[in-house]
């Protein structure tokens, strides 16, 4: 099973056509995980360009759209023009219509600018933002209702994450929203009773890329943040990582790449939108066939869980499954939904599970555990428990075993879980004494 659910790397045939450039093309020194990183920005990018998808996930009962956060975290100069040359390059029809948005907006206030009776608003839908504040997120999104009779997920995108939290409330802002944005259908309302106020419940959406640097980070997901989840809606790449290594970079695309991604964009965005600018109907891509697989790998999970009881990898390990099926699930649509490709599919939601999971793990594992309360408080002590014990041990055994890893966990659930498992038998005529099967 741990083999099978175990894909340590990706090849290039695994890639719809439209994604192979971004892996092939891109080179560093030092870093063999650059092609991956590379094929998350563009992934993201294309998950931007299609909010009428939705997918229904295992372990969910509702349709969700295809949103995933990534944050590229790196000192200045290694690696965040990549970022910005695919985004550019992906994302540039979005940025025309959210010029001309702003253009219409600020054409209206200069009109009525200083009047008392203004003319009626525009329901303006620009969706792509560097910053942002609440009551502004609400009323863009509220407009996106009235105008389309549906909503549309917005796009964070910025080269540095502190614009984000540069003052305390904007971080709380930032933080309190992105905890619903990840998901379709929880609802965010908002009233005040100031006259120029905007009240509306509203469905806050959104896929975000930002870059930032370790310092920002570490304001952006705080002890409270890491408890309430913040961090595991997060995936997490590291730019530049070694002092003094080579900068990564991307070759020239050839003429057949660059209209096999300019062919791809256009028909997403043929696929949002009409041709007299409203929304298309929405398209369920059927996933059911991964379902097995997503079951199989969170059990697996589970078991290294119990085995080893780690508050963090519990509350990293389901997002990061989820992550990783909306990653297969864009590149899925991108293979035109061909059955023939859902091995290919299938390497990439295992590779990219386990890889999200050790990103976050990486970044917040311990500090999790640190940030967890002492009464349910967990460790990712090596060897694990199960490891430590004796072939045959006791329960009081158990519990000084407990307490010399500095584990927090009742020996009572211990031996109830390890049961249920089968990894140990109760002695017969030997009170609270118990063996290990492996």
């Amino acid at each position: 099973m741990k083999k099978y659910f175990s894909v340590t790397e990706l090849r290039l045939s695994d890639w719809p056509a439209s994604v192979q450039p971004f892996w092939k093309n891109v080179k560093a020194v030092n870093d063999p995980f650059i092609r991956y990183k590379t094929v998350l920005i563009a992934i993201v990018c294309y998950a931007v360009l299609s909010p009428r998808l939705r997918v229904k996930y295992y372990y969910n009962y509702v349709l969700s759209m295809i949103l995933l956060n990534l944050l590229c975290i790196g000192p200045s100069g290694k690696g965040k023009s990549i970022v910005r040359f695919i985004v550019n390059m992906l994302i540039h029809l979005l940025f025309d219509i959210d010029d001309k948005e702003r253009d219409i907006e600020n054409e209206w206030k200069r009109r009525n600018k200083g009047k008392t009776r203004k003319e009626e608003e525009p329901l303006v839908c620009y969706r792509i933002f560097q910053k942002f504040t609440l009551p502004q997120a609400v009323k863009l999104e509220d407009n996106i209702r009235h105008r389309f009779g549906d909503i549309l997920p917005f796009f964070l995108n910025a080269d540095e994450l502190g614009s984000f939290i540069e003052n305390k409330r904007g971080s709380t802002e930032f933080a309190s929203v992105g905890r619903t944005a990840y998901n379709l259908g929880e609802i965010y309302s908002r009233d005040t009773l100031y006259a120029d106020g905007h009240n509306a419940r509203v469905d806050i959406c959104w896929n975000s890329i930002i870059c930032g640097q370790e310092f920002a980070l570490s304001k952006y997901i705080t002890k409270e943040g890491l408890l309430l989840g913040d961090a595991s809606r997060q995936i997490i790449i590291k730019l530049g990582e070694g002092i003094g290594d080579e900068a990564p970079r991307m070759l020239p695309f050839t003429t057949e790449q660059e209209m096999c991604i300019n062919d791809t964009v256009n028909r997403l965005m043929a696929e949002t939108f009409t041709p007299d600018g409203q929304l298309q109907s929405t398209h369920e891509v059927d996933m059911s066939w991964l379902d097995k697989d997503v079951k199989g790998w969170c059990d697996w999970q589970r078991e290294i869980i119990d085995k080893s009881p780690s508050s963090a990898h519990d509350s990293f390990y389901g997002r990061a499954s989820e992550s990783a099926f909306r990653i297969a699930t864009i590149i899925y649509y991108l293979f035109g939904e061909d059955p023939a490709k859902q091995k290919n599919v299938r390497r990439i939601y295992f590779f990219f599970a386990k890889y999200i999971l050790d990103g976050l793990m990486a970044q917040w594992g311990k500090a999790y555990e640190a940030a967890m309360p002492k009464e349910i408080e967990a460790t990712l002590a090596r060897p694990t428990l199960y490891d430590s014990i004796s072939k045959r041990f006791t329960r009081s055994q158990l519990t000084e075993t407990i307490n010399n890893l500095g584990l927090n966990t009742a020996a009572r659930k211990v031996i109830y879980k390890w049961k249920q498992r089968k990894w140990i038998y109760e002695v017969e005529d030997a009170p609270d004494t118990y063996e290990k099967i492996y």
